[in-house]
């Protein structure tokens, strides 16, 4: 799973771009059918999306996504940072 529509940043299209603006919030790919990211599955599987954005939110108030004592996380979740997540940590 993918939180964020198109890219990420790395490649076009990059993030606010008018290119996203009609693409799905977030991506959900089955790698093991669909190595190169062609069909978004985001939408088509609910319990899957939400398992996934529940282990997202533990990572992120965890501030870890290993076993271990909680650790802090820069920024803190009410930070602007985060708002490509917004619905999942608030």
């Amino acid at each position: 799973m993918i939180f964020c529509p198109g890219s990420g940043g790395w490649s076009n299209p990059r993030p606010n771009s008018k290119a996203t603006k009609d693409l799905p919030k977030y991506q959900l790919y089955n790698l093991e059918k669909d190595r190169s990211e062609q069909h978004n599955l985001y939408g088509s599987n609910s319990a899957m999306e939400k398992h996934l954005e529940s282990l997202l939110r533990k990572c992120i108030v965890s501030g870890r996504s290993t076993a271990g004592l909680k650790q802090q996380n820069d920024p803190s979740l009410n930070a602007k940072e985060w708002t490509q997540i917004n619905g999942i940590i608030n």
